[in-house]
């Protein structure tokens, strides 16, 4: 949930929300936000090429 929020942007690019009001609306700290962003952008195992991921 967290990632589609910090990758929604308006019409001039620039992101809607941000870590800290993604953090309040979900009642955490900004920490957890990152980790979670962290551990969604790092990139997928492709097996098909032999990625162990």
């Amino acid at each position: 949930m967290h990632g589609p929020m910090y990758e929604e942007a308006n019409d001039d690019d620039k992101r809607v929300y941000t870590v800290a009001q993604i953090a309040a609306e979900f009642g955490v700290t900004r920490p957890p936000i990152y980790r979670h962003l962290a551990k969604t952008s790092q990139p997928q195992a492709d097996p098909s090429r032999g990625d162990q991921g």
